[in-house]
């Protein structure tokens, strides 16, 4: 069953749902690892804004977010 894009199984879990979701984050994640042997001082500050993007990190310093 399908619900707002979310698959639930028959015990309406979505757990394996979540977990193609978190392989296709890593996916995406290792693509920008690969690139960082490529990254320059333009290529940093794109980086410094999308940690912005995340909540929970929102408020911290981009120095506390790299440690």
């Amino acid at each position: 069953m399908v619900d707002l894009g979310v698959r639930f199984d028959n015990n309406l879990t979505s757990r394996d749902h979540i977990s193609e979701e978190n392989n296709k984050a890593y996916s995406v994640r290792g693509i920008i690892k690969r690139n960082f042997i490529y990254m320059d001082e333009r290529t940093e500050k794109i980086q410094k804004r999308a940690t912005k993007l995340v909540i929970k990190l929102k408020n911290k310093s981009y120095i506390d977010i790299l440690i």
